[in-house]
Formats: C-alpha cells, structure tokens, sequence
C-alpha cells in the first residue's frame, strides 16, 4: 500500500494507517494483531496485586525503579539525565537493548529487533517540530512559532541542548568505542543504545498505534485490557469495543484532514466515511 509517505525508517505513516484502518486491513480481529494482546495478557499473569494503579513518575522514569523496588524499566535516551542525575540513587546502573522475540515466543515473531532503524540509534535523536493549524488564525502566532522553531535548529541552540545531557552529543555514525572510550561506567549505561549493531532489517513502527485512537487515549486503553484480563470483557466483546472507536476516530481523522485541506490526506475522498 505504497502512498509516498514510506522512510527509510520503517515508521507508517499516519496516513497508511488510517487507511489501513478505515479500509478494514488493520483491525484487531488480525491474529497477528491480537497477539500483542494475547502476549500482554499471558503476562499479566506475572504482575503482583496492584499492578493497575496509577504508576508515578520522575520525568517519564518510574519512581519505583529509580527507589531500587523494581529490576528493571523501559528507557530511551531522553531519560538517562534522569536516571544519572537522580540523588542517592540505591544501584549501579546499565542499559541492555531487548532481545528478539523467537518463534518459541511467538509464531509471528520475525527475528528482527523492534524497532531497528537499520542505522546506530544511539548518536542521534529526531524529534518533528510541527506548528498546529489553529495557529493560523493568528499571523504573530504563525511568526512567533517558526522563530522558535529556527532557534531550535541552529547549532548554537545545540550547544546549549548538548551541555547538559549526560548521553554525549556526537555526529551521526559514530562508533560506541569512540564515545566511551576507556570509561568502564559510561560503557555500561550507555550499551544498550549502541549494541547489537543493526542489520539494515526491521520492524514497521507504528503498526500497533491506533490501539490508543481511543476516548481517553491510552488511559482507556489501559482500563479495557484490565477489564479484559480480569475476566470482566470476553475477547470478542474487547475487540468489538476498541474496533468502534479506532474505526470512527480514523474517519474523524480523515474528515478534519479534508476539511482544512491538509496535503497527502486526499485518499480520504475515495472512502466511506459515514
């Protein structure tokens, strides 16, 4: 389903999955689909008491790994001054990219790593700089917005952004061994952004999103599967619940795309939108 918007990182656009949606070739009734929820609800099995309170956080780090309560959480790199600058932090701590899934784990596994941009994901972070179309209306709004994003990308604003971050700031394509060099701790934190080194291969990125196309976003996503894991919501009635509003949030998308002319949104024309 090639619409011009395929990179070379392997991110669907979110044209791609609208359509996707709206034209019934990504719904939940896909086992490959359901197996994200399958896998998550095996696990669950795991959790202790408690599992679906609100977690609290430290700048998007749990609060309970960084009191030394829990092995082990999800980080990117944008979290690791967090981590590093935390007072009286209880451990010694590392960083270990995740393994792949195998076919022992599951029979859709591919053996790639997830994500793998085919590039090192450890020297550079890209972030879009959008400016929202209810700015328009207001032409200071417009200019103030574009001076701000100007600033954001010139290399003195970089300086500036570099001078605190505990993860150097390199060119892209440096090697890790270049970066650490003969710092033992900083190998150790930094070893999962860098390692293993990347094939070329990888998953699609963003495949899974419009679970979260829901009234309350990920917070509703997150009560329906407990719901359905505590036995509360039979499969079919999940999956009837998250496909109505998935498929009606991708139609809104598309309606509000045409409406203000957004360039790239004109398959929305050919669907059924009612």
């Amino acid at each position: 389903m090639e619409d011009g918007t395929e990179n070379t990182q392997g991110t669907l656009s979110q044209q791609k999955r609208v359509r996707a949606v709206i034209e019934g070739k990504w719904t939940l009734e896909d086992p490959r689909a359901w197996e994200f929820f399958r896998i998550s609800d095996e696990l669950f099995n795991y959790l202790q008491p408690g599992y679906a309170a609100p977690a609290e956080f430290v700048a998007e780090t749990p609060a309970e790994f960084l009191n030394g309560n829990i092995g082990y959480a999800y980080a990117g790199v944008w979290r690791v001054s967090t981590v590093s600058r935390y007072p009286n932090l209880p451990f010694t701590w590392g960083t270990v990219y995740y393994p792949k899934p195998d076919q022992a784990f599951s029979e859709y596994a591919t053996d790639h790593y997830n994500p793998d941009t085919g590039a090192n994901p450890g020297t550079c972070e890209m972030v879009d700089l959008a400016i929202s179309s209810t700015a328009t209306d207001d032409p200071d709004k417009v200019a103030a917005a574009v001076d701000f994003a100007m600033y954001l990308t010139t290399p003195s604003s970089n300086e500036t952004w570099c001078q605190y971050q505990t993860v150097p700031c390199t060119e892209p394509g440096t090697s890790f061994e270049e970066i650490v060099g003969d710092d033992e701790e900083k190998r150790m934190q930094m070893y999962g952004f860098f390692n293993p080194a990347r094939d070329g291969k990888y998953v699609g990125r963003g495949v899974m999103s419009p679970v979260q196309w829901l009234p309350g976003g990920t917070t509703e996503l997150n009560r329906r599967f407990t719901e359905f894991h505590e036995g509360n919501m039979t499969k079919d009635e999940f999956i009837a619940s998250m496909m109505g509003d998935i498929i009606l949030n991708a139609k809104d998308q598309c309606k509000h795309n045409l409406e203000v002319g957004v360039p790239g949104w004109e398959f929305c024309e050919e669907l059924d939108l009612d």
